[in-house]
């Protein structure tokens, strides 16, 4: 909150976008100051039960309704996260979803395979557990030959992950492409995604 200070003072800000509520307390500082005209607090994701630890999860959502109370605007990534607002009384809450600006230029025509096109891009740690997703695809194979997910990203957790592949036998059910540079990722996107998931 002190950096945040710091730089409105520096650039004078009109407007604050404050995502998620930590992020959120420093606009609703920054508006009880006067400092900004206006603050948005946008909502990325909204779970009643944020965290395990019950007295964490209360403090995270009493942050969470502090700032609420002091913006200007409500965003959210979801219709779900939307209404949820709108209940808490929020009733001028707007999805803002999230996406990729395309040049429509770009965007090839609609194939009849990409229908069975998946992509996944992020970070292939341990403490994520994509195994999961190659089980389904295993699962999904059988009935749709033709599925094929591309894995964009890197991390400790790539070879475990290419070795469940080759152990479910869908190594040409799925394509390991590494860290690519934003372009390459944007033009995969372009091509082949139906579903996609960011981590």
């Amino acid at each position: 909150v002190t950096q945040v200070l710091d730089e409105a003072k520096t650039y004078q800000p009109t407007v604050y976008i404050g995502i998620d509520p930590l992020n959120g307390w420093a606009g609703k500082v920054l508006k009880e100051r006067g400092i900004v005209k206006r603050f948005v607090y946008h909502t990325p994701d909204y779970s009643p039960r944020r965290f395990g630890f019950a007295p964490l999860n209360w403090f995270y959502h009493w942050v969470d309704r502090q700032v609420l109370a002091v913006a200007d605007d409500a965003w959210t990534v979801s219709s779900r996260i939307t209404d949820v607002r709108v209940k808490q009384g929020r009733t001028n809450a707007r999805t803002i979803v999230n996406g990729i600006v395309f040049d429509p230029r770009r965007v090839p025509d609609y194939q009849a395979d990409r229908r069975f096109r998946l992509i996944l891009v992020g970070n292939l740690n341990q403490t994520m557990d994509l195994t999961m997703i190659l089980q389904v695809m295993a699962t999904l194979a059988t009935e749709y030959p033709q599925l094929h997910l591309d894995i964009v990203g890197d991390g400790k957790g790539r070879a475990e992950l290419e070795a469940k592949a080759q152990e479910l036998t869908i190594e040409d059910h799925v394509t390991f492409h590494g860290n690519q540079p934003l372009d390459q990722v944007l033009d995969l996107y372009r091509r082949v995604a139906d579903l996609t998931s960011r981590f």
